[in-house]
């Protein structure tokens, strides 16, 4: 099988299909000897090694998985990759706690009309649009409006969910559906959903959005989350997107030359219609991606802090101008994952772009898990099984930051607070 690569020319990031043995030009070989990369296995991702020759070897596939626990589930349970390519067996823990009710939040409480979703237990209401009515509450409350076209939380602590365009698309398991960007194209969105998700029990599930990298495809979420986390969130009621690019004529770029600022009104869709059709716990709404997917993460974690609680960027950082935070008062935090300086490399060395992020975030506050991994340009095999931990451990605005002293027991031991 030949491998894919991913490509960038100039500020644009761009992938083409690279015969093996098709050098880049006449004096310069297709690789540098000794550089790993990712490559296309059929529904999965592999690893291709250039040779000393400067080209690149088959790809090796094989990356396949499994998790023991759902998202609300107690206990433990175990998840590992095993495979033929370069990372064989490798393994990893993803146990999560019971979950129960949402704490109170400040302030004074009073009944409310409407419910999208049930009241949660706890001190306090939690007023919500839909068709029943919350007890009082002297612990405090939440309000929400919009009813048929979405609800729009409030409250220092909960995110401020967008409205519901007029016409949802229908949201099937497995099926793609499309949502209009602001400048009018259709983006379609692959979606995982259970077909009884709005009938499973409060608190709900995760809303989880995947950017795959440049000239992949949403299946890429099945390496970059995976199907064992899916199948996690979907039990509990929880929803998958994964959105496929498209052309998009007098749209401008983000920071990656392949996602727009335009696609910023798609995760606003997927949201809203998402929180209508399936039980989404909204404090519990992350993102996800890998590459030119990665850069657009960070970019999403900014221009929609509004209700993203956090998220993980694989070989990817911070490459333009950051984007305007909506919501200043919510310091995302997340995991970014780079290989060593000069091999995370395509064009941008993904290693730099992520000492850039951390030393413009971290001092301004965001949490930032920094995981060098001692591959190439790649999606780091041993985070993407523990990514639904990290979820589950940093819902909107959490404080403290349960991960300030030190990161947990169970994550790779080249995952630090600190770049290096």
């Amino acid at each position: 099988m030949r491998p894919s690569l991913v490509t960038l020319f100039g500020a644009g990031i761009c992938m083409a299909a690279c015969s093996a043995d098709t050098p880049l030009s006449s004096s310069s070989p297709l690789c540098t000897p000794g550089v790993q990369v990712s490559c296309a296995c059929g529904t999965s991702l592999g690893t291709t090694t250039c040779a000393a020759t400067g080209v690149y070897g088959s790809c090796m596939c094989g990356l396949s998985g499994t998790a023991g626990t759902a998202w609300p589930g107690a206990g433990t349970g175990s998840t590992g990759f095993a495979g033929t390519g370069s990372r064989v067996g490798l393994p990893g823990t993803a146990g999560f706690a019971a979950t129960g009710a949402l704490p109170p939040l400040a302030g004074s409480g009073s009944a409310g009309t409407a419910a999208v979703r049930p009241p949660l237990a706890g001190v306090g209401s939690l007023p919500i649009a839909g068709s029943s009515t919350g007890a009082a509450g002297s612990g405090g409350s939440v309000a929400s409006t919009g009813g048929a076209s979405g609800a729009v939380a409030t409250g220092s602590n909960m995110p401020k969910l967008p409205a519901a365009p007029a016409n949802c698309p229908t949201l099937v398991n497995g099926s793609t559906v499309n949502f209009p960007r602001a400048s009018g194209e259709m983006v379609p969105v692959t979606i995982y959903i259970d077909p009884a998700a709005k009938n499973k029990p409060d608190p709900g599930g995760p809303l989880i959005i995947y950017w795959h990298a440049t000239l992949s495809s949403p299946i890429e979420v099945l390496s970059g989350f995976g199907q064992a986390n899916i199948t996690a969130v979907t039990a509990a009621g929880g929803v998958v997107a994964a959105p496929a690019t498209t052309s998009c004529s007098g749209c401008t770029t983000t920071d990656d030359g392949y996602w727009y600022n335009e696609d910023d009104v798609v995760a606003d869709e997927i949201v809203a219609c998402a929180v209508k059709q399936a039980k989404i716990d909204v404090t519990h709404i992350h993102t996800l991606g890998w590459s030119a997917g990665g850069l657009h993460t960070t970019h999403v974690a900014q221009a929609r802090s509004n209700y993203i609680a956090s998220f993980i960027s694989y070989s990817g950082g911070l490459f333009l101008l950051p984007s305007t935070d909506q919501d200043p008062t919510n310091k995302v935090p997340g995991i970014l994952t780079y290989g060593d300086p000069g091999a995370d490399v395509v064009i941008l060395d993904f290693n730099a772009q992520s000492q850039s992020w951390f030393q413009t975030f971290q001092p301004k506050g965001w949490y930032s898990m920094m995981c060098h991994h001692p591959g190439g340009h790649e999606v780091d095999p041993q985070i993407a099984p523990l990514s639904l931990r990290f979820f589950k451990d940093h819902p909107f605005k959490v404080s403290p930051e349960p991960y300030a002293s030190a990161v947990p027991s169970g994550y790779p031991s080249y995952c630090t607070n600190m770049f290096h």
